[in-house]
């Protein structure tokens, strides 16, 4: 091996500049001075010196060559490799050692645990107890004692739990390295036979028996070739991005989170965008009051979503409202639907029943998770101990907390003991000693509850005209064809409400005959909301819509020709509902006839339409950010004109060199 050397580099052009040895190379700081040590203002004033010396000494670079990075890398065996030490990963390779794996943890950071210990997420939101994070739960509340108290800090103390993490990891006999990122694989047929990973001057390649990816976006798995998906159909956007920091509640260290905005986590440049825009949220030149300083901001951005692999089964929001069994059951999710969006237009049908129509997002629910949804399709030795597990958009916001990857993380690093003991590919691996482990250790539970099976339609329907029919409305929406029966009798019933429901119903299932009531409340402007609750939570009451709004993207689904005059006169009315305006763009172009090309020019011509929308901010003790929905309104103009056959391709063209990576790539997929 030798060094990285650029070949036909810039070059300093005056002697003395640079470091002594590499004409090439400027240096800031007291190991090049000799001075300034301990003196912030002094390493500062050396590095604006430096960086004006590199600007104004050295030559551009006119180099059509290429690069010679070549370095020896040191080659590693392992039975079982973890990729990635968070979260998931860091439960997983515990499970793997104390399962009898020689098991190789390779992290990026410096410590474990991921977004619980570096990115100020440090309580439990939602999601089941049991299993291995309990005994790590303990062992952390017993340390926190020894620094401060663990009553000091609301939820669990951050450091505590890298310290449980660290000396639970190092009992285990797993072996880390920090500072690495994976950067390659390399493969055998569909096996993984090496992965390769990178820090400045070092490489290593371990060759692992089986893989245990647990990157959180699911890297080892894409670099492998399996199949991904990657953001709503929609947009491509993926769930919202944050960037927490700690603060003060009362006497107790607390934790300020909040919706920075949208990143594309695959892309390093929009991740460094996305860091700075969230970080540049926190300066007040005004200050901070004392109840509300910052404390610190954390070491990683919190990134929610991003790729997920697709793997021998998908979760679906269905199956998770159902709480659907599984005969391959390896783990458990109880949350609600947590998906920090409000444009529900751009999100799916599903999602927009359940929130804008029944007004359930915060209803919670139970459901299992099959070990199918961790083993990625096409590639044998690969076991997902992370968030790009292969849900559906809307599942993932269900099965995305803390304790949900802790819980994926162990059922990953028990399968992937069994695997390396037994020689076997991960589909092939023994479900019933995979469950057997994990009862022992109390991941799986004997008491768990998959609840009663559904009424039959006919009960439903007469439930239609009760106080809360709206869980009937969505049982008679699983139901399907067999509830559209009762459904129609319902739609002639002199009762509003009741016609509502059985519309939203019907609409959801396919049937045009829902349209003359959907048109009917579209055409009143009906405001009422599911929650119109005073006492309701504001965000709940913000994820409903009014029945005429959501009338509009019903009326969409449906496709109903009849409906494009009702929803065009939308978009010549008032511009103060962001969202509305989006929904009635994207009806217009589902429908597909070409008569409303002319609305949605003159309306993209608007000078009143709206520039931004609220983001969620879970607790309100800081940085706020708001929804840029400019581009959204455009882009969903442009794609709907295109559908209509009267494309104007400059409104996409616009967005083309946008700073935002998914921007970029929505304007990409819709231009020319």
């Amino acid at each position: 091996g030798h060094r990285m050397t650029p070949l036909n580099g810039a070059r300093c052009t005056q002697a003395g500049l640079g470091e002594p040895s590499e004409q090439s190379i400027f240096g800031a700081g007291a190991r090049v001075s000799g001075e300034g040590h301990g003196d912030v203002n002094a390493l500062a004033a050396m590095g604006t010196h430096a960086g004006a010396d590199a600007a104004q000494n050295c030559l551009p670079n006119s180099a059509t060559g290429t690069i010679d990075f070549a370095v020896d890398a040191q080659i590693e065996d392992a039975d079982v490799l973890v990729a990635g030490g968070g979260t998931g990963g860091a439960i997983a390779a515990l499970a793997a050692s104390r399962n009898g794996a020689q098991t190789l943890v390779i992290e990026a950071g410096w410590f474990p645990g991921g977004i619980a210990t570096g990115g100020g997420i440090h309580c439990y939101y939602h999601g089941v107890p049991g299993g291995v994070q309990d005994t790590i739960d303990r062992e952390t509340d017993a340390i926190a004692e020894s620094l401060g108290g663990a009553a000091r800090v609301v939820g669990f103390h951050p450091e505590a739990r890298k310290i449980a993490l660290q000396r639970a990891l190092d009992e285990a006999g797993a072996q880390i390295r920090y500072g690495m990122t994976a950067a390659d694989v390399m493969m055998d047929g569909d096996r993984v036979a090496g992965v390769l990973f990178v820090a400045p001057g070092k490489a290593l390649l371990v060759k692992p028996q089986v893989v245990i990816d647990g990157t959180g976006d699911g890297d080892i798995a894409a670099m492998a070739g399996a199949p991904v998906v990657h953001g709503r159909p929609s947009d491509g956007l993926t769930h919202q991005y944050s960037l927490s920091s700690g603060c003060f509640r009362g006497d107790k260290i607390a934790f300020h989170n909040f919706d920075a905005g949208y990143v594309n986590a695959t892309d390093v440049v929009d991740l460094t965008r996305g860091w700075r825009h969230a970080l540049q949220l926190y300066w007040r030149p005004e200050g901070y009051t004392p109840e509300g300083r910052q404390l610190y901001i954390a070491q990683f951005i919190g990134l929610r979503q991003s790729r997920h692999i697709v793997c021998e089964y998908t979760l679906t929001m269905a199956d998770q409202i159902a709480n659907r069994h599984f005969d391959d059951v390896v783990a458990y999710g109880r949350c609600h639907l947590d998906n920090h969006a409000f444009d529900y237009e751009n999100e799916s049908d599903e999602a927009l029943f359940w929130n804008w129509v029944l007004g359930f997002w915060q209803r919670h629910l139970s459901h299992e998770v099959p070990y199918r949804c961790l083993v990625p399709k096409s590639v044998s030795n690969a076991v997902l101990a992370c968030r790009a597990v292969s849900v559906t958009r809307d599942a993932h916001m269900l099965l995305r907390m803390l304790r949900d990857m802790q819980r994926i993380g162990e059922a990953a690093g028990v399968a992937a003991a069994l695997a390396a003991r037994n020689d076997r590919a991960f589909r092939d691996v023994d479900i019933e000693a995979l469950q057997g482990k994990l009862r022992e250790s109390g991941a799986l539970l004997d008491d768990w509850d998959n609840g009663p099976p559904a009424p039959e339609p006919e009960e439903l329907v007469g439930a239609l005209t009760g106080e809360t029919p709206m869980i009937e409305a969505w049982q008679l929406y699983c139901a399907g064809e067999a509830a559209v029966p009762a459904l129609l009798e319902s739609l002639g019933s002199d009762d509003a409400d009741t016609r509502w429901w059985a519309a939203t119903t019907l609409a959801m299932l396919g049937q045009p005959k829902a349209t003359d009531e959907l048109m009917t409340v579209l055409k009143r402007r009906d405001e009422q909301r599911p929650l119109a609750n005073p006492n309701q939570h504001e965000a709940v009451i913000k994820r409903s819509a009014p029945r005429w709004v959501a009338a509009i993207g019903l009326l969409g689904k449906l496709r109903e020709r009849r409906a494009v005059p009702v929803i065009s006169a939308v978009l010549e009315g008032p511009a103060d509902d962001p969202d509305a305006l989006i929904t009635a763009v994207r009806a217009l172009g589902r429908i597909g006839d070409a008569t409303a090309a002319d609305a949605l020019k003159t309306f993209i011509q608007r000078a009143d339409l709206p520039a931004d929308a609220a983001l969620q901010d879970s607790i309100n003790q800081g940085a706020r950010a708001s929804r840029d929905v400019s581009w959204q309104i455009r882009l969903a103009t442009a794609e709907a004109l295109k559908a209509l056959g009267a494309p104007m391709p400059e409104i996409a063209d616009a967005y083309l060199a946008d700073p935002r990576a998914f921007v970029r790539a929505y304007a990409e997929r819709i231009s020319g």
